[in-house]
This record gives structure tokens, C-alpha cells and sequence, in this order.
């Protein structure tokens, strides 16, 4: 399974689970908040005819009257259905008044269940006549219309029904007898004490009621909308998914395309996310590679036209000395010497460069004296009294030490003396200045010219290479000092680097570790 198969999946089943959680939810909540809310109605109807029952038993003298005719307390109920108004919850917005409920209906006893009531199972009252089919609003509304309707049930449906009026010994005075669960109470209180309990009965399990199927409604548009939702959320998924993965799938086919040489090969790096950096990380090393190839590639160009050199002078020599047109006299010989020292001092070169760049020259490694190093090569290098170069050289005061190979340093400082000596103009100047700060030491060679060009300031520690215009193989040398020079640089912990000089020439500058004896 690929990557964004499995991301579209996982998006899509964290939807599934978040659509079916909330519509549990939301069932569990509707259910129990559409209770809370027929009771809410059924309790505000109870507070609304206990100030009528209190008038009854005020003008009876008790409720033996309303014992010997139940069927009063029907019409009670049912004149406060009429007339009363809630407090404790409203109607639910957008429906209309139970049509037994209507304005004018007289007093009577309480309806009886109808088909698909929520009061189906609840007793009636036992004394009062069958419910009128007819009212002044009209028939009432058929059942099988009820069951039909999506719309929320009638807001005061059967809460007479519901209603149970005791005395305050709790012995049965007339309405519901199925309240042994209770849903709330409300005191008849008259003439200051309290003469009588209205209860309203809990309501009993959804069933086939009007109730349950308005909720059954509700429920399929839940799920209507969840499936539309969730439809929407896989698009969306799949849409993100594959935007998401979109870089990653030009970073997999850029890559396999610079692993098979294509080392010109990019990805788009303009983001400003994570992989935005991955791409710009990605592009970094792809220059890095393509620079190193080309550098392996010049390497090799190099090092076989520095090998022909001296080789083809050999054969030339050689031959001629075979051919007899030079007699073998010393001059020949020491022609011939002179290209060998050279293939030596080639190879030498490179087997140095090869260590310093494998790091493997800390095995000689110990406290090194720069102060006295560079005045020796200076000294074998240079001529203090000369006219054709004019050294300044000023040693500073005390002593100086770095933790290194002092055969290495004092190759890297005669690769730089060397360099001044060899591509300066006579009449030139050289200034020689050793430094330092509390960690680092730093030593500076400068000349007076001619410069380098801006963009040979870096490549001039590149193998081999030389800056034809100032720096010319005829001026000597194998092209390696510099590199040598970095490398031993940068295996003690170091670094060279090349700038004008503001004598006119090259300044180089080399920076180590500063090393104090006392510290150890």
C-alpha cells in the first residue's frame, strides 16, 4: 500500500470514528434531553393546576368531593392545559397547541391514547367518559398522520395523564395510578399549610409513540448529514493526501535520477514547511555531489597531464640520447634527474595530501612553538637583506604554542612562504604577522602581487590548480602547496583562507587552536 493510500485511510478513519462518536452522542443527548424536556412541560403543568386543586379544597372543605368525582380533575387538567403557560420550558419552536389543548375546549375529563401515543400503556382515568372525537378546533388529527409527521410531538401531549393527586397521608385522591416512579412533585398549599401532592409520573420507554418518532427523524437526518459529511471529508482527504505527498514524490524521483548521474538534478525548495527545507537540504547536497564529481573528474584530468609532463620529457631525453643526437655527458643526466625529482616531489605531494585529508597524522601530535618555527622558515626561505624582496617580519613577544605535528606546520608554512617567493614580482614585498587571542592563533602572509582574480580566491586550494595568469606552471611547482596547506590546516582543527592583500598580492591567512601548557 503506498504512502498516501495509507494517509487517506487513516484520515478517513479518524472521520468514520469522529462522525460515529458524535452521533451517538447526539442520540444519547437528544433522548435524554427530549425527557428532560416533557418532564420540564409536565412539571410547569402540575405547578399550574395546584393553585386551582388548593381553590377546590378550600371550597369542598377537603377532597372527599373530588374523591366521590374524579372526573373533575380531568376538567381541571384540561382548563389549565387551555389556559395555562409554561415556566419551566417552552414549546418547541415551530409547532402548534395539542388540539385537545385548543382555547375553548370545555372542561372534561382527560383524553384517552390514542394509536402511537407515548402515554400508550398508561391507565386512563377510570371514571371519565370516552374523550370527545371532535373539538371547536376541529377533528383531531388522525394517528396514522401523527406517525407520519417528522415534526416534534405536541407539547403538552397526555401530560394529564401523567398528573396523580394524593393527600398528604399519600392515599390516592384522583388522576394517574401508575406513578410509582416519579419524575417530580409539586405541594397544593391552601390556607398556609400544605393539604395535598401533585405527582408527575416518569415517562414510561420510547415505544411507537409520536415522541419516539419524531426522534427516530431526527436521527435519520443525523445520519443523512454524517454521510454527507463524511463523503465530503474522504474528498477532501484525498485531495490533502495527495497534496501532501506531491513533494515527497518529486524527492523520491529526483533522487533516483542523481544516483543514476544526473547530477544537475532540483526539486522546487519555494516552500516555507518542512518540506520546503528537506527540499532546500536535498538541492544542497545535490550541488555538493555535482561538485565533487566535478572536481573527481578534473582530478583525474590533472594529475594524468602533471604525470605526462615530466614522463613525455623523459621519453624525449631518452630518445634522444638513444639516437645518439646528445652524447650521455653529465648535463643529460642531471636533465634526466631533474624530471625524476619532479615525478618524486609529484607523488610525494599527493601521498601528503592523501594523509592530511584522512586525518591520519595525529599520531606524531604534541605542544608545537610557532614563534620559533616560522622564524626558521623564514629564515631558510628568505632573504631579510635582499633586494628583490623585502620581508617584514615582526616576531611578538613571548612564546606561542598550538597542539599539532610540527613537521606537517612547518610544511604548511613553507607551502605559503614558498608561494610568496615564487609568484611575487621583483621588486616585491612579503609581510609576515603571528598573532593571537586567547583560543585562536593566527598566521598571515602577504604579498605584494600580482593579485588573483575575485573568483580564483577560492579555488586556488583546489588540487592542481593554478591561476594561469599569475600563478603559471612555468613559475614551478606541482599545484598542490595550497592544498596540502588546507588539509593540514584542517586536520589540526584549523582553517586557510585567501584574500587581496593590501599590499596588492595575496594575503593568506591560517587560524588554529590555541594550546597553553599551564592548562593541563
Amino acid at each position: 500500500m503506498r504512502l498516501w493510500h495509507r494517509l487517506l485511510a487513516c484520515m478517513a478513519g479518524l472521520a468514520i470514528a469522529a462522525l460515529l462518536g458524535y452521533a451517538t452522542w447526539q442520540w444519547l443527548s437528544f433522548d435524554e434531553g427530549l425527557s428532560d424536556y416533557l418532564d420540564g412541560l409536565a412539571m410547569d403543568q402540575a405547578e399550574t393546576v395546584a393553585p386551582r386543586l388548593a381553590e377546590v379544597w378550600l371550597e369542598d372543605g377537603g377532597w372527599s368531593s373530588l374523591r366521590q368525582h374524579p372526573e373533575r380533575f380531568g376538567g381541571l387538567v384540561e382548563v389549565r392545559q387551555a389556559t395555562g403557560t409554561s415556566s419551566r420550558a417552552a414549546r418547541p419552536p415551530g409547532t402548534s397547541p395539542d388540539p385537545l389543548s385548543a382555547p375553548g375546549l370545555p372542561p372534561g375529563p382527560p383524553p384517552g391514547p390514542t394509536p402511537g401515543d407515548r402515554s400508550a400503556g398508561m391507565p386512563e382515568f377510570p371514571e371519565g367518559p370516552p374523550p370527545s372525537a371532535e373539538g371547536p378546533g376541529g377533528p383531531s388529527p388522525d394517528p396514522e398522520d401523527r406517525r407520519r409527521s417528522p415534526g416534534p410531538p405536541s407539547a403538552y401531549d397526555s401530560i394529564g395523564r401523567r398528573l396523580q393527586l394524593t393527600d398528604v397521608d399519600g392515599v390516592h385522591v384522583a388522576g394517574s395510578r401508575a406513578a410509582d416512579v416519579l419524575a417530580g412533585s409539586v405541594p397544593v398549599i391552601a390556607a398556609g399549610r400544605t393539604v395535598g401532592i401533585l405527582n408527575v409520573a416518569s415517562l414510561p420507554p420510547l415505544q411507537d409513540s409520536s415522541a419516539d418518532l419524531f426522534a427516530r427523524a431526527q436521527l435519520r437526518s443525523a445520519l443523512v448529514a454524517a454521510a454527507m459529511v463524511l463523503l465530503l471529508a474522504t474528498v477532501l482527504a484525498w485531495v490533502l493526501s495527495r497534496g501532501l505527498l506531491r513533494p515527497v514524490s518529486e524527492l523520491a524521483a529526483s533522487t533516483r535520477a542523481l544516483a543514476s548521474g544526473d547530477w544537475s538534478r532540483r526539486v522546487p525548495d519555494d516552500r516555507r514547511d518542512e518540506f520546503g527545507e528537506l527540499a532546500r537540504d536535498f538541492n544542497h547536497m545535490a550541488g555538493r555531489l555535482q561538485a565533487n564529481h566535478e572536481a573527481r573528474t578534473r582530478w583525474g584530468q590533472d594529475i594524468a597531464h602533471e604525470l605526462r609532463t615530466p614522463i613525455t620529457v623523459l621519453r624525449a631525453e631518452l630518445q634522444v640520447l638513444l639516437d645518439g643526437i646528445r652524447p650521455l655527458d653529465p648535463d643529460a643526466l642531471g636533465s634526466l634527474l631533474a624530471e625524476v625529482d619532479r615525478l618524486d616531489r609529484l607523488v610525494e605531494d599527493l601521498r601528503t595530501l592523501s594523509l592530511a585529508q584522512d586525518a591520519e597524522l595525529g599520531d606524531t601530535f604534541g605542544p608545537v612553538e610557532l614563534t620559533g618555527l616560522l622564524d626558521d622558515s623564514i629564515t631558510r626561505h628568505l632573504d631579510p637583506g635582499s633586494t628583490e624582496l623585502q620581508v617584514d617580519w615582526e616576531p611578538p613577544a613571548g612564546e606561542i604554542h598550538v597542539w599539532g605535528d610540527a613537521s606537517r606546520l612547518t610544511q604548511l608554512i613553507d607551502n605559503l612562504l614558498i608561494n610568496s617567493v615564487r609568484y611575487t614580482d621583483v621588486p616585491g614585498r612579503a609581510r609576515i604577522r603571528l598573532g593571537a587571542s586567547e583560543n585562536e592563533v593566527s598566521v598571515r602572509v602577504e604579498d605584494s602581487g600580482p593579485g588573483v582574480a575575485d573568483e580564483d580566491l577560492e579555488r586556488i586550494f583546489d588540487r592542481l590548480y593554478r591561476a594561469d595568469r599569475s600563478r603559471s606552471r612555468q613559475s614551478g611547482g606541482s599545484g598542490l602547496g595550497l592544498a596540502i596547506s588546507r588539509a593540514i590546516a584542517e586536520a589540526h582543527n584549523g582553517s586557510i583562507v585567501a584574500a587581496h592583500s593590501r599590499l596588492g598580492g595575496l594575503a593568506l591567512r591560517v587560524s588554529l587552536p590555541r594550546y597553553t601548557p599551564d592548562r593541563d
